[in-house]
């Protein structure tokens, strides 16, 4: 049936949307297990094997540190549902809505053809309607935002100079439900129609009820009496004051205005003069959308927006420190930008899974970019650092003619390492402004790191986005061994709104 449909299809859409997103510029977020633990930061802590991602003046090994080749492998994604579609879509296909509706429409349809039509299921129908509309529209214009990322890096790190190279992917998208006025109108007129219509018949029990409590015989011989003396008794002239007709003379009057109500929506004239002619057994084949004045939908016009990007990031980088000041090192990563700028709708009744990665909803885009980075060391203990990421803007055209912007990122950071203890925290410098789904963004990312035996560490982070307050914690570990270490990081686990999880990687020789 059609409500089933509507339901499925909502399910599907919200299962879609878990998997997509979008930004208008990419931030600095990280899905580096480590970093990502630690509250994404990374300008001044990254390690040697996967720093040109955060900071490339930090592949070049801190001064006391032996020159070593080094592999990194990573894996993460991220989910933001900042407005609980997820939740709301859950509570959703628990109550199951659809089924109460689809029972409530094959009772009033039964009653219609037995003739047998009441006020009480017009209304349970309306009353039905009117909460699976609150429901959809809960779900309508909640966006969903996801990034997920792969990348390997290898390359060769000393204390005064370090080469390397990586590639990595990351897809940042976004998609939410966008109601159709039309649907929202052609369903606001249906429980219209519903709502007069029980009014409708509540006031034709009421006639009947009035009709039968009056007194008829005594109007009745009121009447003879007048015609056999000629004259108007006192009784007859106020009418409106024997019991029940003043009532009835109401109802009547209220009957009217509920079927003029109708007249708006029904051909109540063509259905009165079916239903008086047909046959015994004809009316449960008459189409009652066929005496409607407004069209029923066949399908819903209501769409699915898409927009986000896919970005493929090869580089080289390049660090050094020069021997007149040996506690500053220097990075720069030259790297090209592989750029699909992703947007389309899609109608919810088409919806497919994979659209989003069809050549027609693509633009693709190839530009160079580079970034650099310093880290300035202040002791064995403490460290500063800075970086600019995407040091030439870009911005791209989208199908639509709007723009994605690619533009400079510039953080700094501060860490303190200790024997067993690592605090790190970094800020954001430029404000990030992404596209439509998601709120700007400077982030504040705070992390530490203990190590609880060796090389095995547990690690523990806050990132707060300083433009609207929001925050999110995270929990990592990390577990080391002599040529090279493997990481686990969950985020947002007391924030259903925002969750992540990342592993990763790293051998060294």
């Amino acid at each position: 049936m059609l409500v089933t449909n509507i339901r499925r299809r909502w399910v599907m859409t919200g299962m879609a949307l878990v998997i997509a997103g979008q930004a208008k510029a990419v931030s600095f977020l990280s899905f580096d297990a480590r970093s990502m633990a630690m509250g994404g930061a990374g300008v001044v802590s990254a390690r040697p094997g996967n720093a040109a991602l955060f900071n490339p003046a930090l592949t070049v090994r801190q001064k006391q540190t032996n020159s070593a080749w080094y592999g990194h492998v990573y894996a993460g994604a991220r989910l933001l549902d900042r407005d609980g579609f997820i939740g709301k879509l859950d509570d959703f296909t628990a109550r199951s809505p659809q089924n109460e509706l689809d029972l409530a429409l094959a009772k009033v349809k039964a009653e219609f053809a037995d003739g047998t039509f009441s006020e009480a299921s017009l209304r349970a129908l309306n009353q039905i309607s009117v909460d699976l509309l609150a429901d959809v529209l809960q779900l309508t214009n909640k966006p969903l935002r996801a990034s997920w990322s792969w990348g390997v890096s290898g390359g060769y790190s000393g204390s005064q100079l370090s080469i390397g190279a990586y590639v990595r992917h990351y897809e940042v998208l976004g998609a939410q439900v966008v109601l159709a006025d039309t649907d929202l109108l052609r369903w606001q007129q249906l429980l219209l129609v519903t709502d007069a219509l029980a009014d409708t018949l509540a006031h034709r029990q009421s006639i009947e009820t009035l009709l039968a409590a009056l007194d008829i015989d005594g109007i009745e011989a009121a009447l003879q009496e007048s015609l056999h003396t000629g004259t108007t008794s006192e009784a007859l002239l106020s009418y409106q004051d024997m019991p029940g007709v003043a009532a009835l003379i109401s109802e009547l009057q209220a009957t009217g205005a509920d079927i003029l109500r109708l007249e708006d929506f029904v051909d109540v004239q063509g259905l009165y003069d079916l239903l008086t002619n047909a046959a015994d057994g004809d009316v449960d084949t008459v189409d009652l959308r066929d005496y409607l004045r407004y069209q029923l939908p066949e399908s819903f016009e209501s769409q699915v927006e898409f927009s986000g990007a896919m970005v493929d990031e090869t580089a080289v980088s390049l660090a050094f420190r020069v021997a007149d000041v040996p506690d500053v090192s220097w990075g720069i990563n030259l790297k090209q930008l592989d750029i699909d700028v992703i947007e389309f709708s899609q109608d919810i009744d088409e919806f497919d899974l994979g659209a989003y990665k069809a050549a027609q909803h693509r633009i693709a885009y190839q530009r160079f970019n580079l970034d650099v980075g310093v880290r300035y060391q202040l002791s064995q203990s403490w460290s500063f650092g800075g970086v600019v990421r995407n040091l030439i803007p870009h911005k791209l055209d989208t199908q639509s003619h709007d723009q994605v912007r690619f533009s400079p990122l510039a953080r700094v950071g501060v860490a303190y390492s200790g024997t067993q203890l690592n605090v790190v925290a970094d800020i954001d410098l430029t404000k990030n402004e992404p596209l439509g789904f998601d709120p700007d963004k400077r982030y504040l990312s705070l992390g530490a790191e203990w190590f609880v035996w060796r090389a095995t560490a547990l690690r523990a982070g806050y990132r707060l986005n300083t433009v609207d307050g929001s925050g999110v914690p995270s929990l990592g570990i990390g577990l080391g061994f002599e040529q090279g270490h493997v990481d686990l990081a969950l985020m947002g686990l007391q924030n259903l709104h925002e969750a992540g999880l990342s592993v990763q990687a790293a051998f060294q020789f």
